[in-house]
């Protein structure tokens, strides 16, 4: 694309950075660096394979012009080190911009005209979600997971009917929550993380293991309205990437239901002689509901992350 081509697609676009340099400019500031560190395994290969020298600079100059305007883009948020940053596409297709594993949507444009180099990319932290919100993420996936799990366990214990059975259907939509933030997490262009605790695991290492039905529902429901609140707190987070915040919405809305059939269920209990037992169960688990969430808090905090 010719530079006028590429000024006439962004001209409209008030968020937009763009990037022109002489060759002998881009060669002056690419002497400071060494192909490794600029450049990625993947984009090595690719470099490597190109026979012209002429065409090898080139090359290499449109990659570290696209990189230095990311990394200045997105400097609060994208640190990486430009061999960690890969420009790369097939052919005449437009070059695919990963960090790691990540793919980023960023649109762009490169060009260059004899020794004109010319680039230009579209600002929209929007379509960005650092490292740090996608531990979250991944977070919440392992959690509704754990959650899914745990239900489902206690499905397989329980002799009433109509019990297992709203534990089956609270287990799939647990389930059903994990394959979601799994989704999100692809969608976003990352994959999900390997995360070896959930908040059940750290919960139930403060309040052990319960003892019975009347206790896991307790639990249950004052662990959803945990993650109702906590998810109403991310999604007001300022900066939140807008599918994380529908997500969040959705997730929110569903929680709804979870709560109202183990509440349902807790209240025509109270009403068969266990009323002063749950309320005393309620009361006790709140506390340590408040103690394991502090270390919860804790444990996002020491990931950079804060609400």
């Amino acid at each position: 694309m010719k530079h006028s081509n590429i000024l006439k697609q962004y001209w409209k676009t008030k968020n937009i950075s763009i990037s022109f340099y002489f060759k002998k400019e881009l060669n002056t500031q690419l002497a400071d660096y060494s192909v490794d560190y600029l450049c990625s395994r993947n984009e090595l290969v690719f470099y490597n394979a190109i026979k012209s020298s002429e065409k090898k600079n080139e090359w290499l100059c449109g990659r570290y012009m696209l990189k230095m305007l990311l990394k200045d883009a997105y400097k609060s948020a994208l640190s990486s080190k430009f061999n960690e940053i890969e420009i790369i596409g097939k052919h005449s297709y437009k070059p695919n911009i990963k960090v790691g594993t990540r793919k980023l949507f960023f649109d762009h444009s490169l060009s260059h005209s004899k020794d004109m180099f010319f680039g230009a990319l579209l600002n929209n932290t929007d379509q960005l979600v650092d490292d740090t919100e996608i531990w979250v993420l991944s977070y919440y996936c392992a959690s509704e997971l754990a959650g899914a799990l745990l239900m489902g366990r206690w499905a397989r214990r329980v002799k009433d009917i109509e019990l297992r059975s709203r534990m089956v259907w609270h287990c799939a939509e647990e389930a059903r929550h994990a394959w979601k933030w799994v989704e999100l997490i692809r969608i976003l262009g990352a994959n999900p993380i390997s995360i070896p605790d959930s908040y059940q695991s750290n919960y139930f290492a403060e309040v052990g293991i319960p003892e019975n039905e009347i206790e896991f529902l307790i639990i249950t429901h004052i662990f959803e309205q945990r993650i109702a609140r906590h998810f109403t707190s991310h999604k007001n987070k300022e900066g939140v990437h807008p599918l994380v915040k529908d997500l969040l919405s959705a997730m929110i809305e569903e929680e709804g239901p979870h709560l109202r059939w183990v509440r349902t269920l807790l209240n025509s209990l109270s009403k068969q002689d266990k009323k002063k037992e749950i309320n005393k169960r309620l009361k006790y688990y709140k506390k340590i509901d408040e103690k394991a969430y502090k270390k919860e808090v804790e444990i996002f905090t020491k990931h950079g992350w804060s609400f």
